[in-house]
């Protein structure tokens, strides 16, 4: 089920740039997107909460001049470009950059229907919601990050339990000075009790904290 955020205060902000200043671009990257048509009124769906804004100073907020919201999913990425979990293992191959973050709980007490999952049984289970997230900044002549998506990956959206990762694109102006980021975010999930009342303490898909995104930089 698509859970729907507003960016109030990111909204604000932008409203305030001139039309030839903002640009929002949308492209089908195997995955799925969500287009942002009216930067007066944002709306992102799909389970992507407010980060971008942490990632931006409150001075900066007016200087965003275009994003676009990428909903990669796992089973997208070509499966001789996946990595491991294991850092160390993902470190023999070539990459430009690795990533990681602190989960930040986002929902609390969050009913889910768990089933295939190993070693939960299947049926209704409250849980509270983590927010993994962090920010690459790409140097100036380049285009894009290409995220090599690991065995295990948080979730796109946890409702679903979809894995993959949400990459945000978002390029600033300040001071006649471009600068182009990419905000990462996934979503892991605590099974808190189940529908007995029994506690659980599972994490899903794995701690956050210990999932890493290797990434390349696109020229």
């Amino acid at each position: 089920m698509k859970k729907i955020f507003f960016l109030s205060l990111l909204s604000v902000a932008l409203y305030s740039c001139s039309n030839d200043d903002f640009d929002v671009t949308s492209n089908n990257t195997g995955s799925y997107m969500e287009t942002i048509e009216s930067k007066s009124n944002l709306v992102l769906e799909n389970g992507l909460d407010n980060s971008l804004t942490d990632s931006l100073k409150l001075d900066d907020m007016d200087s965003v001049t275009s994003f676009k919201v990428e909903y990669i999913k796992k089973s997208s990425i070509n499966q001789n470009y996946k990595s491991h979990n294991n850092i160390s293992r993902a470190a023999r191959y070539s990459y430009d950059g690795i990533v990681n973050g602190t989960p930040k709980k986002t929902l609390s007490n969050q009913k889910v229907l768990i089933n295939g999952v190993t070693g939960v049984a299947t049926g209704v289970y409250f849980a509270d919601v983590y927010t993994t997230s962090g920010q690459i900044e790409l140097p100036s002549n380049a285009k894009d990050v290409e995220f090599d998506l690991p065995d295990v990956c948080g979730y796109i959206d946890w409702s679903s339990r979809e894995e993959g990762v949400i990459k945000t694109s978002y390029q600033t102006k300040k001071n006649g000075v471009k600068k182009k980021y990419i905000k990462w975010s996934f979503y892991t999930i605590v099974l808190v009790y189940n529908a007995a009342g029994a506690q659980m303490w599972k994490v899903l898909p794995m701690d956050g904290a210990k999932i890493y995104l290797p990434y390349n930089f696109v020229y």
